[in-house]
């Protein structure tokens, strides 16, 4: 996979078309953000009512096309309603497109990184809709509206050698989890091949809650758990883990969680992974092996880094070109033993923007 450049000098780059309902930073404003900070902010406005939804302006970044990040606040839920350049519509307005059409719903913060197959040196123009946090579906111009804020900055450039991923574990009383030592090594060895080097930066002992329940539009109780602003990669060694559907209150049960892809500074975004059982009282522990934790987690980071599974449940795939093939991001990845190299040059590049945090 090509990668794209990185962007010219980031306050040359950045153009806000002007609205009435919003306030936005000028290009002169933008020039004095201090230099080691590659996060700009480039809007905070109101939704507007178009068409009976509530979407933002369009944002236009000048030479978009060759890649962004956008860093995203917003008042309850919201997702890309748009996403074009001067030769590709990524997200019509009708929802379909690529990778970016499957982002996750943004819950309180989100990140995006538009990654184009080819770079192109033209504009692009990105334009975001709210959503109903109860069950993920458009809000009209009726509903209060609240506000976002907008942060960009352009993409690393070529990545030479292997990049290092910050983690941070956690564990609670009830979990089985009891030496880093050898779990980390072997889930080195699967990040190794893909040019990722983990680096455990510490290994916390907290008063986690037994049991997690996590739903799409509402990551308050996973956002008191974690603090992505502090560019680390959070790992917790939970107990019951569920998800619960906003629209039917359905609960499943996951062995593992990346509430967002990617979960780069997403309101509780870390990596979760089940311990018991989710019966009701005290449940057992599950006695993983070592070998299924490590993949697990492997699987998991590439959640964290922006890849989806090969293939989901529903036949979709996801847009790589080579991963027609078992590879760690498949639906159960318990037996493969590697990153395509295409994820791998994805899951470089995400890790390479851990390297500043989040403007938050």
């Amino acid at each position: 996979m090509r990668l794209p450049p990185a962007l010219r000098l980031f306050a040359r780059l950045l153009l806000l078309v002007p609205v009435a309902l919003g306030t936005a930073c000028t290009q002169s404003e933008l020039a004095e953000a201090p230099g080691d900070d590659p996060w700009a902010l480039v809007a905070e406005v109101d939704y507007a009512g178009e068409g009976g939804d509530l979407l933002t302006p369009d944002i236009v970044v000048s030479e978009g096309g060759a890649g962004f990040a956008l860093f995203v606040e917003t008042d309850g839920c919201a997702h890309v309603a748009h996403l074009s350049d001067t030769e590709t519509t990524w997200v019509s307005d009708e929802g379909a497109g690529g990778p970016e059409a499957r982002f996750s719903p943004i819950a309180g913060s989100g990140m995006l990184v538009h990654l184009p197959e080819r770079a192109t040196d033209g504009d692009a123009t990105i334009r975001l809709r709210q959503l109903s946090c109860e069950t993920m579906t458009r809000l009209s111009a009726a509903e209060d509206p609240g506000r976002m804020r907008l942060w960009m900055r352009p993409l690393p450039g070529p990545i030479d050698g292997p990049v290092h991923l910050p983690v941070t574990l956690h564990h609670g009383p009830f979990s089985v989890f009891s030496d880093a030592a050898g779990l980390t090594v072997a889930v080195d060895d699967l990040l190794r091949p893909a040019g990722l080097a983990l680096d455990v930066v510490s290994t916390e002992a907290d008063a986690l809650p037994p049991r997690i329940a996590w739903s799409e539009g509402v990551p308050d109780e996973l956002d008191a758990l974690v603090d992505p602003r502090d560019a680390h990669a959070h790992i917790f060694f939970a107990g019951c883990l569920e998800k619960i559907h906003p629209a039917t209150g359905r609960r499943d049960v996951l062995d593992g969680l990346v509430p967002r892809v990617p979960g780069l500074g997403a309101a509780g975004g870390g990596v979760f992974l089940r311990g018991r059982e989710c019966g009701a009282g005290e449940t057992p522990a599950i006695r993983w092996t070592e070998d299924v934790m490590a993949h697990r987690i492997a699987h998991e980071l590439g959640h964290f880094l922006g890849l989806f599974h090969t293939v989901e449940a529903d036949g979709e795939e996801d847009d790589l070109s080579d991963t027609d093939q078992g590879t760690l991001m498949a639906l159960r990845p318990s037996d493969a033993p590697f990153f395509s190299p295409d994820q791998a040059a994805r899951m470089r590049l995400y890790a390479r923007l851990l390297e500043a945090p989040t403007p938050r």
